[in-house]
């Protein structure tokens, strides 16, 4: 009825993740078809392209295939201000899901309106409010992820303090980042008004403030986009993230979002101060990442890793949230040394 021969008809039905669709279609010979129908015969291709794409087909359906005997479950609390959408955070999500991949895990993500977090709601809806507490405390480790305004911040830096307190393992991505400097220089460096230009124009103490060439009144049209280099600060050895590009890599690029950054003359009061500056940028006055350093793994970037992570190439940040969380950070360094496919050889 189509004009099509049955051959030419692929199925993709459903199956129990979205990785296991390439399996699908491999069973179906769809590259075969492609290649006869487009005249893209595989002989011509050099060997050194097929070799790569052999180990690369191997790997996934490694991983794939792995997750399907997998029984343990890590959960994971995305703590943000637009969680009625779900697809608002699917980068983050998706993050998260390579890194469970390659620690051989599975992972509940448990999306958490920081709204809920706060005082205000315990007024008008005690329930949403305990709810979201229980969650968050019943969780295996906490992202506070990107965002703007100042609606739910308050509840974001809750997270982040119980986080801190309770040696939760932690990630701050951009605002999130932002926003462990403000908790950190109000709970622990004894600033009650160290704030944000951006979330509290009012306070006297700002510890977070617009790029230098940051034109308010053009607002969002001087945000500093793209890949940018991150350099690791000298005698960072130590640090859980960084142990995780190895020890030859002094310098990363990430892609960012923002137009805001790190007040450059607290730097010195915060790392007294225990929060540690790990990475820089090119200029060395833009902070990058920091960390807490006696925490099983806390860690703030101003970049948004989840950019630039893939099924095959977990983002190092999530890998070591995730990692962290499911009790394995100490193994992944070393796997990923040896260029292993995950924690487990077999599956």
């Amino acid at each position: 009825m189509c004009s099509m021969e049955p051959e030419q008809v692929i199925s993709v039905h459903d199956g129990s993740t979205t990785y296991h669709i390439p399996l699908l279609l491999e069973k179906q010979n769809l590259l075969g078809i492609l290649c006869e129908y487009l005249e893209l015969p595989l002989e011509r291709t050099p060997t050194r392209r097929l070799e790569q794409g052999k180990r690369m087909w191997n790997d996934w359906v490694y991983l794939v295939r792995s997750q399907d005997t997998i029984t343990d479950t890590v959960s994971i609390a995305l703590v943000g201000k637009y969680t009625s959408n779900k697809n608002a955070y699917l980068s983050v999500s998706k993050s998260i899901e390579h890194a469970a991949m390659y620690c051989h895990k599975k992972v509940k993500i448990i999306l958490i309106d920081a709204t809920h977090l706060e005082h205000e709601t315990y007024q008008n809806s005690a329930v949403k409010y305990h709810k979201a507490w229980h969650d968050l405390c019943s969780v295996k480790g906490i992202i506070v992820a990107g965002g703007f305004g100042t609606r739910a911040t308050g509840g974001m830096i809750k997270a982040i303090t119980w986080a801190r307190i309770n040696k939760k393992p932690f990630l701050g991505i951009c605002l999130g980042m932002q926003l462990i400097v403000v908790e950190y220089a109000r709970h622990v460096m004894g600033i009650p008004d160290a704030g944000s230009q951006e979330l509290h124009p009012e306070s006297k103490n700002h510890v977070i403030i617009h790029m230098p060439e940051h034109n308010q009144e053009n607002g969002r049209d001087t945000m500093r986009l793209g890949r940018q280099a991150c350099i690791f600060k000298e005698g960072t050895e130590w640090s859980k993230l960084r142990s995780l590009y190895g020890p030859t890599i002094s310098q990363i690029e990430e892609r960012h979002r923002n137009q805001y950054e790190i007040n450059p003359e607290i730097i010195e009061r915060l790392e007294k101060a225990g929060l540690a500056v790990v990475g820089k940028d090119t200029t060395g006055k833009r902070i990058e990442i920091v960390e807490i350093r006696d925490h099983p793994f806390f860690v703030g970037v101003q970049f948004h890793p989840e950019y630039l992570s893939r099924v095959l190439r977990p983002s190092k940040v999530f890998l070591g949230l995730f990692a962290a969380a499911a009790k394995c950070l100490e193994k992944i360094p070393m796997a990923l040394q040896q260029g292993q496919r995950g924690l487990v050889d077999e599956y």
